[in-house]
């Protein structure tokens, strides 16, 4: 998915932000592609990035909760992740995955 500074304008973080300044911002953006089960930050952590998931779906886990488990949230494009953290440096509270793409049937 090609990510354009007014589909930013959806997400309350980037709402009143300027097309210019966001594409200054999305220019130090870093491509990531991973598979499924890949844990993205795990709960306790210190916070090293904001995501900014395009693709696929991510699992927000509680801490200690078995991998079966039902997630607190599941989250799909276009979501920031990991945001509270990143701007606060608050630890984070919960676990994230990705999850397996859904079978088209």
């Amino acid at each position: 998915m090609t990510v354009r500074p007014s589909d930013l304008h959806a997400i309350p973080l980037f709402h009143g932000i300027t097309d210019d300044h966001l594409v200054e911002l999305m220019g130090a953006f870093e491509r990531l592609s991973v598979g499924p089960g890949e844990v993205l930050f795990e709960a306790g952590s210190a916070p090293t990035h904001l995501w900014l998931l395009v693709g696929g779906e991510v699992a927000l886990q509680d801490p200690g909760a078995a991998s079966t488990s039902e997630p607190r949230f599941r989250l799909n494009p276009l979501a920031p992740i990991g945001e509270l953290g990143a701007v606060t440096g608050t630890r984070r509270s919960t676990t994230a995955v990705t999850t397996p793409r859904p079978d088209p049937g």
